[in-house]
């Protein structure tokens, strides 16, 4: 059965350029610099800035998460926060080895108009580095362009709240660690190909498979505007 993959958020990290960043939070001074556990969950058992046990930089918030405790935990900033042009946030996270893969990480925000939420970028334990640092993404631009929800953290808007949750709900989990976050950043992407001239702007199938029996720009069928990248996927006629 032919299939139609429209991967825009995929082909928009693969062709992303440079990245032009300001940190909005990197917690060297030894302060959580307004990040507090909101008691939206009670699995954090203490939220608060340490000396990096990695060794990596000078200070990082601390997460110490216990299932047991509570199976999500939330921490939060409020309020009003501008981030201006930024397409992006990114966090830097450090979960130990023994991070379920079930659980979850993510970032989210409402805006300060509609108190609209922005939809969460989720990312599980079996998709993340663990043992080591890994810088995570929320796709501000994304959400406020979505048709189907109305956040909006840009002017005359603004972020309302933010923060990042850590949830563990498998009733055999019991995990207890402590999840590292650091260099909060709001980032600015150079975008390389956005395909709304309505040509492939230089893609093809390089032929190293024949699964795609067409690659083509079409208009946005997901009801955005412009047109979307569109690889026609049929596994009878190749696997890959």
């Amino acid at each position: 059965m032919k299939k139609v993959l429209i991967g825009m958020t995929c082909i928009m990290l693969a062709f992303q350029g440079s990245l032009f960043a300001q940190v909005f939070a990197d917690f060297e001074d030894s302060t959580a610099q307004g990040f507090v556990d909101n008691g939206w969950g009670t699995g954090f058992t203490s939220v608060g800035v340490i000396a990096d046990p990695t060794g990596r930089s000078g200070y990082v918030l601390a997460l110490d998460f216990d299932v047991a405790a509570g199976q999500k935990g939330v921490i939060e900033y409020c309020c009003n926060v501008n981030p201006g042009t930024a397409d992006i946030l990114t966090f830097d996270v450090y979960i130990p080895v023994d991070f379920p893969d079930d659980a979850t990480i993510d970032w989210w925000a409402q805006d300060n108009s509609s108190w609209a939420w922005g939809p969460d970028d989720i990312y599980s334990g079996n998709q993340l580095a663990k043992g080591e640092w890994t810088t995570l993404t929320f796709y501000l631009a994304d959400w406020a362009e979505n048709a189907d929800v109305s956040f909006d953290p840009y002017e005359p808007n603004a972020i309302g709240k933010m923060g990042m949750q850590v949830q563990d709900y498998n009733s055999e989990s019991s995990f207890t660690g402590q999840i590292l976050i650091d260099n909060i950043t709001f980032g600015h992407t150079d975008m390389f190909a956005d395909f709304d001239d309505g040509t492939t702007q230089g893609f093809v199938d390089n032929g190293w498979g024949t699964g795609f029996t067409s690659v083509e720009t079409i208009a946005d069928p997901t009801g955005g505007d412009g047109y979307v990248f569109a690889l026609n996927f049929d596994v009878t006629a190749g696997q890959k």
